[in-house]
């Protein structure tokens, strides 16, 4: 996957990790999405999820 945004595509993660003290919560994600697309992310209770949102949203670094 290239790491240069194209035209088309409204959002990339690169990646992208994040941990919380010792515990490595997310680890080399990466995704992106085109205009028009609708993405759906799914797991279980404590698997990183809202974390990923709120990565995107900018409240977590």
């Amino acid at each position: 996957m290239s790491t240069y945004q194209t035209n088309n595509e409204k959002i990339r993660l690169v990646n992208i990790k994040k941990n919380f003290g010792n515990m490595n919560i997310i680890k080399n994600v990466s995704f992106y999405a085109n205009n028009n697309e609708f993405i759906s992310l799914l797991g279980p209770s404590g698997s990183g999820k809202s974390t990923i949102f709120n990565i995107i949203s900018g409240l977590l670094d």
